[in-house]
């Protein structure tokens, strides 16, 4: 049987693509503060979106399976990096150090090394499963503990980061709290759409509309990039300027 091209093969390489063509561009920027965290963080989601798409479309359960695998070096980057990124852009990076960065990758690594050898104790995946004739022909997964383990430490990533970002956008220049809620929309949509999927609230069998999200999450993070100048003026609280953070 050959490649299940859907139309949410194409809607998923166009979010992967998408959000490659911004970790490319953020990179050119690299010098502002969160840049870098922030090409990482695109990056990561374009690997989830194009691993993605090629699971959906490949011909048989077993490359399925690989390009699953595939999306984990994805999804096992994007929470970390979106709570590094937040902790840059306010100018906390006391509170992200090396030693503390490298405790917090352990979940992230533990989780890539279980998913490539899933099939020796089943922690993420229990059982796999594909059907080709449904409209998405993506894997349905009976999930293991560890799927569980790494969903909720991720959820506490994106919080936190969240949590830093929150408090800085309420003493700042209006300008920055346009930057800031371009921020929190561009994260929003790809993690409800995260949650009503773990939660099982999906009206069509197997698919994951968190790839689709970063379509939308992506056009958010442009307005800021673009319309609220998200990296030529950063909301510092370093000192540097004595009116990053003045009311408005």
């Amino acid at each position: 049987m050959g490649w299940q091209l859907s139309p949410y093969f194409y809607l998923l390489v166009a979010s992967g693509v998408f959000s490659a063509a911004l970790a490319g561009y953020v990179w050119t920027r690299r010098g502002a503060p969160g840049a870098r965290t922030l090409a990482v963080l695109m990056a990561g989601v374009s690997v989830w979106a194009l691993g993605y798409a090629l699971e959906s479309g490949a011909p048989d359960v077993g490359a399925k399976i690989f390009w699953a695998k595939v999306q984990y070096f994805g999804i096992s980057t994007v929470p970390l990096a979106w709570l590094a990124f937040c902790v840059r852009y306010t100018g906390r990076e006391g509170w992200l150090t090396r030693g503390n960065l490298a405790l917090l990758a352990v979940v992230p690594l533990v989780t890539l090394a279980l998913v490539w050898t899933n099939g020796a104790h089943n922690l993420v995946w229990a059982s796999t499963a594909s059907d080709l004739s449904r409209a998405f022909p993506a894997l349905a997964f009976e999930y293991g503990p560890w799927f569980y383990v790494y969903w909720i430490f991720s959820q506490i990533l994106i919080l936190a980061g969240t949590v830093f970002l929150l408090p800085a956008l309420a003493r700042s220049l209006r300008l920055y709290r346009r930057q800031g809620v371009a921020l929190l929309v561009a994260a929003a949509i790809p993690w409800v759409g995260n949650v009503v999927y773990v939660l099982g609230l999906i009206p069509v069998p197997g698919l994951d509309p968190t790839p689709f999200a970063f379509l939308l999450g992506g056009g958010a993070l442009v307005i800021g990039l673009f319309g609220f100048r998200l990296l030529d003026l950063v909301p510092v609280a370093r000192g540097t300027s004595s009116r990053g953070w003045a009311t408005a």
